[in-house]
């Protein structure tokens, strides 16, 4: 019985210390960060291909930010080139925006031959809600029409092209070398940097009507967009315009470990088992009386047997 007993108390303490032990519950949280808004840059800027002829191009935007479709576009203006003489830097609102686009190239484009020109870019899904724009620049003696449909080709409602603000490429440091040259001791100052004006009537970017240089315009559409039709106008002359594209990377889904120390759920101590009731010794049988499990066996009377 004692033997019984150590081994249920030896059991009962490795129990105790099983259970006295911290359980550690590490969780891992991953957090996938939405894209930004434009206002958090800075963001990458399309890289531009062309190809055509007379009145008829077409050519590609690559915008390296994850999750941005493929862009393609046509356009049937004249003499149509690549450059990057003039940029968007820092100082501007569209580079406070997306960072500068100092080094990128972007399309310069005209009228049509027979009048106001017509370039659409189509988009191979319809791009994020938020998180990427473009700007419309050099825009003074001349404007642009701007239009947009959605996934399902229904006109993208003016409101909804999320024009921004109008500004000038040249009021940056540095300054662009398509920008006049500032004022020194033997030149006088610039002409004061011009911008267009936002007509969201006929969702227009109009110019004053003065060649001037670097008036901008820039828009960040506030739904997905699957065409993008940019009509130039020439108010006189033959006037260019300027076209660039840009967008804020997704940020990569951030893994955060974290460890949580749980203390033990206290196990209630196990009832006491009460010993077993001690059996009464058998009572002593009087003096002269067997217990009847021990009565003797019975005296067998022998017979006589006479001769």
């Amino acid at each position: 019985m004692l033997s019984s007993r150590s081994g249920l108390a030896a059991h009962l303490r490795a129990r105790a210390a099983s259970a006295a032990g911290l359980l550690a519950l590490t969780t891992t949280l991953v957090v996938a960060l939405s894209s930004p808004s434009a206002a958090a840059g800075p963001g990458v800027y399309g890289a531009w291909t062309l190809a055509g002829s007379g009145t008829s191009w077409s050519g590609t935007v690559a915008v390296a930010a994850a999750g941005f479709p493929a862009v393609s576009y046509t356009s049937d203006t004249t003499t149509p080139f690549l450059d990057t003489t003039a940029f968007l830097g820092a100082s501007t609102p569209f580079g406070a925006a997306f960072g500068s686009s100092q080094g990128s190239n972007y399309l310069r484009a005209s009228t049509s031959s027979d009048g106001d020109s017509h370039t659409t870019f189509t988009f191979a899904s319809p791009t994020p809600a938020s998180g990427w724009g473009f700007a419309l620049g050099d825009i003074d003696v001349d404007q642009v029409t701007v239009t947009a449909t959605d996934a399902l080709g229904n006109p993208v409602p003016t409101a909804s092209l999320g024009f921004q603000a109008v500004f000038n490429f040249c009021d940056n440091t540095p300054r662009p070398a398509a920008c006049p040259p500032l004022a020194t001791s033997t030149t006088g100052a610039p002409p004061a940097s011009d911008t267009p004006t936002w007509d969201a009537g006929t969702a227009t970017l109009v110019g004053h009507g003065t060649d001037t240089t670097g008036a901008d315009g820039w828009f960040e559409p506030t739904v997905p967009v699957k065409t993008l039709t940019f009509v130039f106008h020439a108010q006189r002359g033959k006037p260019i315009y300027q076209i660039w594209f840009a967008a804020i990377p997704a940020v990569a889904p951030t893994t955060t470990s974290t460890t949580t120390t749980l203390a033990p759920t206290t196990t209630a101590a196990p009832s006491t088992t009460a010993a077993p009731a001690t059996t009464a010794a058998p009572t002593t049988a009087p003096t002269g009386v067997l217990p009847e499990s021990t009565a003797a066996a019975p005296v067998v009377a022998q017979p006589t047997f006479t001769g």
